[in-house]
């Protein structure tokens, strides 16, 4: 096909895009001023439980990227829509958007999905990059890259317990990680070609996606790909898994499929495997039983400890959370806004997560902290709504804040985020009568910013309400705001207040709401308590008095925040190596 002729199947006013890349001549779509390019491999077909191989493309291979990769294997549910689309083992591919490729030096955006590490996908209208791209002009183009990878099981499984494991299987452990690590490294080496600058990539995911990417902070290998992450309700805190507890999860899967050898998993159908170890309810909070494992080899055994380092301190952090992020647990059923559940129910909700994540280093249990659980409590009359903020806290928000507080040690282009704006719950019922998620208490739930910070308003009904109900100025800003940092590493949007970096002294964040404010240390007197707990001493014995350890955050650092770090960062490095 030739520039500036049709495509199969294309409208009338679609044209074909030629990229000639190193991994492939690609042919995408260019419709209403936005260049697309779907379905592309970034990895050879996966082989199940082994690391994922580069692809075998090269220039002189002309691909076609019209059409959507498949989901990759994962349980059907008609919340994930992701999952209804086909799926396959072969699913690592990724989707590239941007307006005009011609145009070089833009900053890249790479998308990570959330869905508890078993489920989601790039196809997911809450996904799409389109409508990010679409809203810049051509002066301030942006590529955006979304990504599959392994999910559930497929992603990681310890493996080394059976009695015919092989040392090709001992990257299971944490596949998944491998997998975003591979698409990172198809744009290092691609994404120049289609206007990209590999030396300005920002990594951003929400949920199970932003845990990886707090995870990946501390994966020297992963560090050397990106320069900036924005970290959206998925702190390190609470997502990270032992060794030890891999190998129990192992003989569970393996207890539930009835299998005892690697041989026998290999046969396995996916979908029995699925139907088997994946399907069902996982311990609390929508089945999240699948976490990175630090195996003190690829991933460190403290992944704060590498923060606390210094050891990302080349990468710009944006990080944040919802300020109701689990309050729909209070609800016994969706589509119901009264009928509170009693305190007992969120307080074992909150021990049978806790036990999943026990031992880990980046663990901010407070069960097993009985005088500080007593302390919070005593701030609240209503002790259900102390019970559903200490859980918005140890898994959300003072994680953020910790990640936010230990980063910013080093690295002055640190900054903070909570997200308040909250839909009308008679809106989302009405849009969802049978999904509806709302809080009892007015709240912004789990995943509300996203429609919003990806431009995607028709891409979550059941959390946010019906499209033509959401604030067309908030999407302005927050996406606004997003795209500046990825430029830049300074988040700002027109009409919001200057954005602060976060320091412990002052501990700014922004609140997000139909007006934007600067607080300082929101939450003071809560956060006070739980400093308590052993992780958040220790991030402030590392930190000194006021932060005093934050002089390494020099005002060199600050005075060069609009542009890339130094030349001899991880991300430069790379470029210059190819």
């Amino acid at each position: 096909m030739s520039a500036g002729s049709s495509a199969p199947g294309a409208g009338a006013d679609t044209v074909d895009v030629p990229v000639a890349a190193p991994n492939g001549t690609y042919v995408g779509r260019r419709s209403h001023g936005v260049s697309e390019f779907l379905g592309i491999r970034y990895a050879g077909p996966a082989l199940r439980w082994r690391s994922p191989r580069a692809p075998a493309t090269t220039r002189d291979d002309v691909i076609t990227a019209f059409s959507w990769g498949d989901s990759c294997v994962q349980p059907r549910d008609p919340v994930e829509l992701a999952s209804l689309a086909p799926q396959s083992e072969d699913c690592l591919t990724l989707n590239v958007w941007t307006r005009r490729v011609a145009h070089g030096g833009k900053p890249v955006m790479v998308f990570i999905h959330g869905g508890g590490g078993i489920s989601g996908g790039s196809i997911d209208p809450l996904y799409r990059g389109r409508n990010l791209v679409s809203a810049v002009d051509d002066a301030e183009d942006v590529v955006v890259v979304t990504i599959n990878y392994r999910l559930g099981v497929f992603g990681t499984l310890n493996l080394e317990g059976l009695p015919d494991f092989r040392d090709e299987y001992r990257d299971g452990l944490n596949l998944w990680l491998r997998d975003h690590q591979a698409a990172l490294g198809w744009v290092q080496r691609n994404i120049a070609a289609f206007g990209g600058d590999p030396a300005n990539v920002t990594v951003l995911g929400q949920s199970a996606g932003a845990g990886f990417i707090s995870t990946h902070l501390g994966i020297p290998e992963s560090r050397s790909l990106f320069a900036r992450a924005i970290v959206q309700s998925g702190p390190l805190v609470n997502r990270q898994v032992t060794l030890e507890q891999s190998r129990g999860t192992a003989e569970s899967v393996l207890g539930s499929l009835g299998l005892r050898t690697l041989d026998e998993l290999l046969r396995a159908p996916a979908e029995t495997i699925v139907s088997r170890a994946i399907q069902g309810d996982g311990p609390a909070f929508g089945g999240a039983v699948f976490f990175p494992v630090t195996d003190g080899d690829f991933v460190p055994l403290d992944g704060f400890g590498a923060i606390l380092a210094g050891h990302a301190k080349e990468i710009d952090l944006l990080v944040g959370t919802t300020d109701g992020e689990r309050d729909a647990i209070v609800s016994p059923v969706r589509g119901e806004t009264g009928n509170r559940a009693a305190p007992e129910r969120v307080l074992q909700a909150i021990s049978r997560y806790e036990s999943t994540v026990a031992g880990a280093a980046s663990a901010l249990t407070v069960t097993d902290h009985p005088e500080v659980l007593a302390s919070y409590l005593q701030q609240y009359e209503d002790e259900t709504l102390g019970l559903v903020d200490l859980c918005n806290d140890i898994n959300y928000r003072t994680g953020a804040e910790l990640m936010a507080e230990a980063q910013s040690l080093w690295n002055a282009r640190t900054y903070g985020y909570l997200w308040s704006w909250a839909p009308s719950p008679e809106r989302v019922l009405a849009a969802d009568p049978e999904r509806g998620e709302v809080s009892p208490f007015g709240r912004a739930l789990h995943c509300t910013e996203l429609p919003f910070v990806l431009r995607n308003a028709d891409g979550m009904p059941s959390v946010t309400g019906p499209a033509e109900s959401l604030p067309a100025g908030l999407a302005d800003q927050a996406s606004g705001a997003w795209l500046a940092f990825a430029r830049t590493g300074i988040p700002s949007a027109s009409g919001t207040p200057p954005w602060e970096p976060y320091r412990r002294g002052s501990r700014a964040i922004m609140r997000i709401d139909s007006e934007w404010t600067l607080e300082c240390d929101p939450r003071a007197a809560t956060r006070r308590i739980l400093a308590a707990l052993p992780l958040a001493a220790r991030i402030a014995a590392a930190a000194g008095p006021s932060g005093s350890r934050g002089s390494r955050a020099s005002a060199e650092s600050r005075a060069s925040a609009g542009s890339r770090a130094s030349a001899d960062s991880p991300a430069a490095r790379n470029t210059e190596n190819g």
